[in-house]
């Protein structure tokens, strides 16, 4: 599998030996571009949580 983030020209890659993994992998994949793009572990953690949120406020999670 192969991730790419492209910002202001400059292209950061992920590529993984497989196709198979979870989203948990997923996640640590895209926070680790979004470092690599300059955003710092607090931003991005305010940004899980702030979207987390409105998860929480549109869903009735017991159902999902």
């Amino acid at each position: 599998m192969k991730i790419q983030l492209t910002s202001y020209g400059t292209t950061f890659t992920v590529e993984t030996d497989n196709d198979d993994i979870g989203i948990d992998q997923y996640l640590d994949i895209m926070t680790g571009l979004l470092k690599q793009a300059t955003f710092s572990e607090l931003t991005i953690q305010q940004a899980i949580i702030e979207l987390a949120e409105q998860y929480e406020n549109n869903y009735d999670i017991r159902t999902i």
